[in-house]
């Protein structure tokens, strides 16, 4: 299965939002000292159901979106619940980050109205964050931008074993994101996929244009760039795309995914911005599994 589809009513994207989760000075989320909250029966199988997204089933819940900022806590709620929402970037507060549409922005940025190709986000920083949020407030109204995902076991098994083998070796090399936090060292130079313990994967389909650019150093293995264009092929044959509705959220382990978009429809830059495309993307690192939807550190279920 490689979806779950979850239905969140009003009434749990209310419960969700009012959850006595906050920020602890170390970054990671408790609750005030004393409060254990409660969590309803039917928030408690919804929290069960959405940890298969610890196994690298893509979860997708609707949420009441009427009251955007109180779908938004319910969100940073629940991934407080799967684990602990990361912040990125130094200079903004926030943990989410707009996926508007910016005309003057360049079509294949993450707020452009071209298509982005699969990509693991901060992919060359040794803790990018292990999973991803992306909340729908409004599609585009021309039913473009699609959200891609692919599956990165099925697409590696597709893969000749010496295409595996090159691509383990650590020669890679992709521009650095700065002002980010939380997220550990830059590695000049990586390996796409891993070895040994490591469980990140590090990819981009514009992996093969980087190395037109700046080709691969001299010890890199002679199958390097053939196997990079296989990953990019295997990939495509490994995707799957979601048109999300107003209040879908849906929730991927970027060990297991990486993501993209599809092209807006054309003119999508010419309509009113108050009704243009606009998602928004929040990042956290997955917990270790739990085995009942009540063992939520400083929780627990209805008695």
């Amino acid at each position: 299965m490689d979806v779950v589809r979850l239905h969140g009513s009003p009434q749990i994207t209310a419960e969700l939002a009012r959850l006595a989760l906050k920020e602890a000075p170390e970054g990671r989320l408790t609750t005030p000292t004393g409060a254990t909250p409660v969590l309803s029966k039917d928030l408690c199988r919804i929290l069960d159901a959405a940890q298969a997204v610890q196994t690298g089933v893509v979860v997708l819940l609707a949420l009441d979106i009427s009251d955007v900022d109180q779908c938004k806590k319910a969100a940073f709620n629940l991934a407080g619940l799967l684990g602990e929402p990361v912040r990125v970037e130094a200079a903004d507060r926030s943990y989410w980050y707009s996926l508007g549409v910016d005309p003057m922005a360049s079509p294949i940025a993450a707020n452009g109205t071209g298509p982005n190709v699969p990509h693991v986000d901060m992919m060359t920083f040794r803790a990018y964050p292990s999973a991803m949020a992306i909340l729908c407030e409004r599609p585009d109204p021309a039913g473009g931008g699609r959200t891609v995902l692919c599956n990165f076991e099925r697409a590696v098994a597709r893969l000749a074993p010496d295409e595996i083998a090159a691509l383990q070796v650590p020669v890679y090399s992709y521009w650095r994101d700065e002002g980010l936090i939380n997220v550990g060292q830059h590695l000049d130079h990586f390996a796409v996929l891993p070895t040994g313990e490591e469980r990140r994967i590090r990819f981009t389909s514009k992996l093969p244009e980087r190395i037109a650019k700046e080709p691969l150093p001299p010890e890199a293995p002679e199958r390097a760039g053939a196997a990079v264009r296989a990953m990019v092929t295997a990939l495509e044959a490994e995707r799957m795309e979601l048109l999300l509705e107003p209040g879908d959220l849906v929730l991927f382990s970027q060990l297991h995914r990486c993501h993209g978009r599809t092209a807006l429809k054309k003119g999508a830059e010419k309509i009113a911005p108050d009704l243009r495309r606009q998602l928004w993307r929040l990042y956290f690192n997955l917990a270790l599994p739990m085995n009942d939807p009540n063992e939520v550190p400083g929780h627990r279920g209805p008695s």
